[in-house]
């Protein structure tokens, strides 16, 4: 199954961090008694790279992922994938905060999505994407969904192996 994914572009992600109850278009359900988005990319040594990076360069979005009504999924990718990239291939996404936010914007999709349902879901922030089904296996993009539905009071996480850029989303 192949189907581009449509987004809304813009700051989803702090429109989202009011305060109050998740966003009535979620397509999941947050699980009260589940570690934030946050604390599972701060605790998993698998994302410790992807972490860091948010945590030098977008210290806001850090404390975003802790509310409890963020409500998005987050396709981060591991260690290695960052290990495989050519030295200096960050350095644009790193020069700005506007930069870095859409490399961020990469990696998320509004509401709570079991991979299973990320073909049908229409709410990526940085653009449209392929994403397809094979086998059992999704892919977004051009990574492949490692590990899914690692559910977050505030969303979930799907572990990725490939990092991804706003090159790859067409707006």
């Amino acid at each position: 199954m192949r189907k581009p994914i449509s987004i809304a572009v813009g700051l989803a992600l702090l429109a989202t961090c009011d305060g109050g109850e998740p966003d009535a278009t979620s397509t999941g359900t947050p699980v009260p008694d589940e570690p934030t988005v946050y604390e599972i990319l701060q605790d998993d040594e698998r994302f410790a790279t992807f972490f860091g990076l948010v945590e030098d360069h977008g210290p806001d979005l850090l404390s975003v992922m802790r509310v409890d009504s963020w409500d998005h999924t987050m396709l981060v990718p591991i260690n290695q994938a960052f290990e495989e990239l050519p030295e200096g291939t960050l350095d644009p996404y790193t020069a700005s905060e506007n930069a870095f936010r859409e490399f961020f914007d990469s990696h998320f999709v509004g509401g709570t999505i079991p991979a299973a349902e990320l073909p049908e879901t229409p709410q990526p922030v940085a653009g449209l994407i392929e994403v397809t089904v094979d086998d059992g296996t999704v892919r977004w993009g051009r990574a492949t969904i490692i590990e899914s539905d690692i559910e977050a009071r505030n969303g979930m996480v799907h572990a990725i192996d490939t990092v991804l850029f706003p090159e790859d989303y067409v707006t």
